[in-house]
């Protein structure tokens, strides 16, 4: 992160036939930056900050992480989608409604196991035991995911079989907890 404190500053317009310019001129300032735990503080006199023109600026591409759902769809839709987009697009389609359905997994799971541990190591053992979990999670997801970007197995089933298989434990382990 970058922060810049200054005590004035100046809005500077220059303009001409082909092009518009502006910045922000700052006077008896300094700039804070931290980077990789690294923290350094610049002092300045005099500082500009180009602002840019808007007419001559360009929008950036869309990444696929980018699109919302509505994007997702219309690209699905398009016979202009590459095939390597349209993985990574099905791929991310997926994953988002996964990642979300596993909130409610990991919900029952936690009732299930909550209900069944032991009264005196309950603190510290739940803690490890939610962490193992989410741990153990992550590698089964990490693992399935790159087993569908490599076509080993279909996107959907690779994307589903970890909340699959969570869902499978947390109902077996409140079945066993309401016994």
């Amino acid at each position: 992160p970058l922060t810049i404190i200054a005590k004035e500053g100046k809005l500077i317009q220059e303009s001409n036939l082909s092009e518009q310019k502006a910045f922000l001129r700052l006077f008896h300032g300094n700039i804070h930056r931290t980077e990789n735990d690294v923290y350094t503080k610049i002092d300045f006199n005099q500082y500009d900050i180009n602002l840019y023109d808007p007419v001559t600026m360009t929008q950036k591409q869309k990444t696929p992480l980018s699109y919302n759902i509505n994007d997702i769809k219309r690209a699905f839709a398009s016979p202009e989608t590459s095939k390597k987009l349209l993985l990574k697009l099905k791929i991310e389609y997926h994953r988002r409604t996964a990642l979300s359905i596993l909130c409610i997994i990991f919900t029952l799971l936690g009732v299930g196991l909550g209900t069944t541990t032991n009264k005196r190591a309950a603190k510290s053992s739940g803690f490890v035991l939610s962490i193992g979990l989410v741990v153990g999670y992550w590698i089964v997801y990490a693992t399935m995911e790159n087993l569908g970007k490599s076509g080993v197995l279909p996107i959907e089933f690779a994307v589903w079989l970890p909340n699959t298989l969570f869902l499978l434990f947390a109902l077996s382990s409140l079945k066993k907890a309401s016994v």
